[in-house]
């Protein structure tokens, strides 16, 4: 069974404002992982909410 980091593939850049990247790194410093892991999450909540996840991938986000 592959980890997700092993998963990763695609690479992206994104500008974000000083706020939302202290917001980010304050996040991770506190869930104990990196900015990029916060923003996966994020992007997977996003999608979840907009039904672009399956039940069991919504389950797993803690999204009903």
């Amino acid at each position: 069974m592959s980890t997700e980091r092993e998963k990763l593939s695609e690479n992206h850049t994104v500008r974000l404002t000083k706020e939302d990247s202290m917001r980010a790194k304050k996040m991770a410093k506190a869930w104990g992982c990196a900015v990029g892991d916060v923003i996966r999450r994020a992007l997977k909540e996003l999608y979840a909410r907009y039904t672009y996840l399956d039940a069991e991938e919504k389950k797993a986000l803690g999204i009903t």
